[in-house]
């Protein structure tokens, strides 16, 4: 597994966990803003598992975790990334600090034909289509390159596969339960996840473990549109835990 640690052993430790289609890269400018009060972790997420869940991608970091002797982690999760972070909450909860998401929706219950329909698109385009559309999720020119590029590194059949991992899964049950601090990063123009979002906001919005910010002129890869902004909210976050 690619990773990227830096800062110092006798601080805390946040963990960064891109989404689907990206690398440790896309945490680039977080990981120099953050590794002066913190220890930092980025992962290139190990995609390449038989069979490929969200569990085993879990048990792989907590293995890593183990290797680098890191007990105590504050997970910083984007879209796939934050899943993988409630499946860490779910499995090893003693290791988890708090966990911050943003374009991430807590559960997701997609139609065998929308799962097929989006496999069937990964299995014919060119791997340069796919990479130009999700650019599209970046609200400026330099995030949009971002996508491109970290896209551009991944394989099709990886893409292929994880779809079915991300088609079905919930986690309402297992937050509310565990009361570990949540905080949510809610980029404007991230409309499909704000729109699955607005139920368990509502639900959770007054207690006392959940906090939410909402990022404007930002879409699904927010800390690559506003990364200042993103880097002050995750800060402010952070320390007042």
């Amino acid at each position: 597994m690619d990773y990227h640690l830096t800062g110092s052993k006798n601080q805390q430790t946040i963990l960064f966990l891109h989404g689907l289609g990206a690398d440790l890269s896309q945490f680039e400018e977080q990981q120099s803003y953050f590794e002066s009060n913190y220890q930092v972790l980025s992962i290139s997420l190990p995609l390449d598992k038989n069979p490929l869940s969200l569990s085993t991608i879990a048990v792989e970091i907590k293995m890593l975790l183990n290797k680098l002797d890191i007990k105590y982690v504050h997970i910083v999760g984007n879209s796939m990334g934050g899943d993988i972070g409630f499946e860490l909450l779910k499995n090893y909860p003693s290791t988890v600090l708090s966990l911050c998401t943003f374009g991430t929706t807590p559960y997701m219950k997609s139609s065998k034909s929308f799962t097929l329909i989006m496999k069937f698109f990964i299995w014919i385009c060119p791997l340069k289509l796919i990479a130009k559309l999700a650019s599209y999720s970046g609200v400026n020119s330099k995030a949009q390159n971002k996508i491109y590029e970290m896209c551009m590194k991944q394989s099709k059949a990886t893409l292929y596969k994880s779809i079915d991992m991300l088609s079905n899964f919930d986690y309402t049950d297992m937050i509310e339960t565990s009361q570990k601090p949540l905080c949510i990063i809610k980029a404007q123009k991230d409309k499909e996840i704000n729109r699955l979002l607005a139920k368990p906001i509502k639900k959770w919005e007054k207690r006392r473990w959940f906090t939410l910010y909402e990022l404007k002129h930002s879409g699904h890869f927010a800390n690559l549109d506003k990364p200042v902004k993103f880097n002050e909210i995750l800060s402010s976050y952070l320390k007042g835990l």
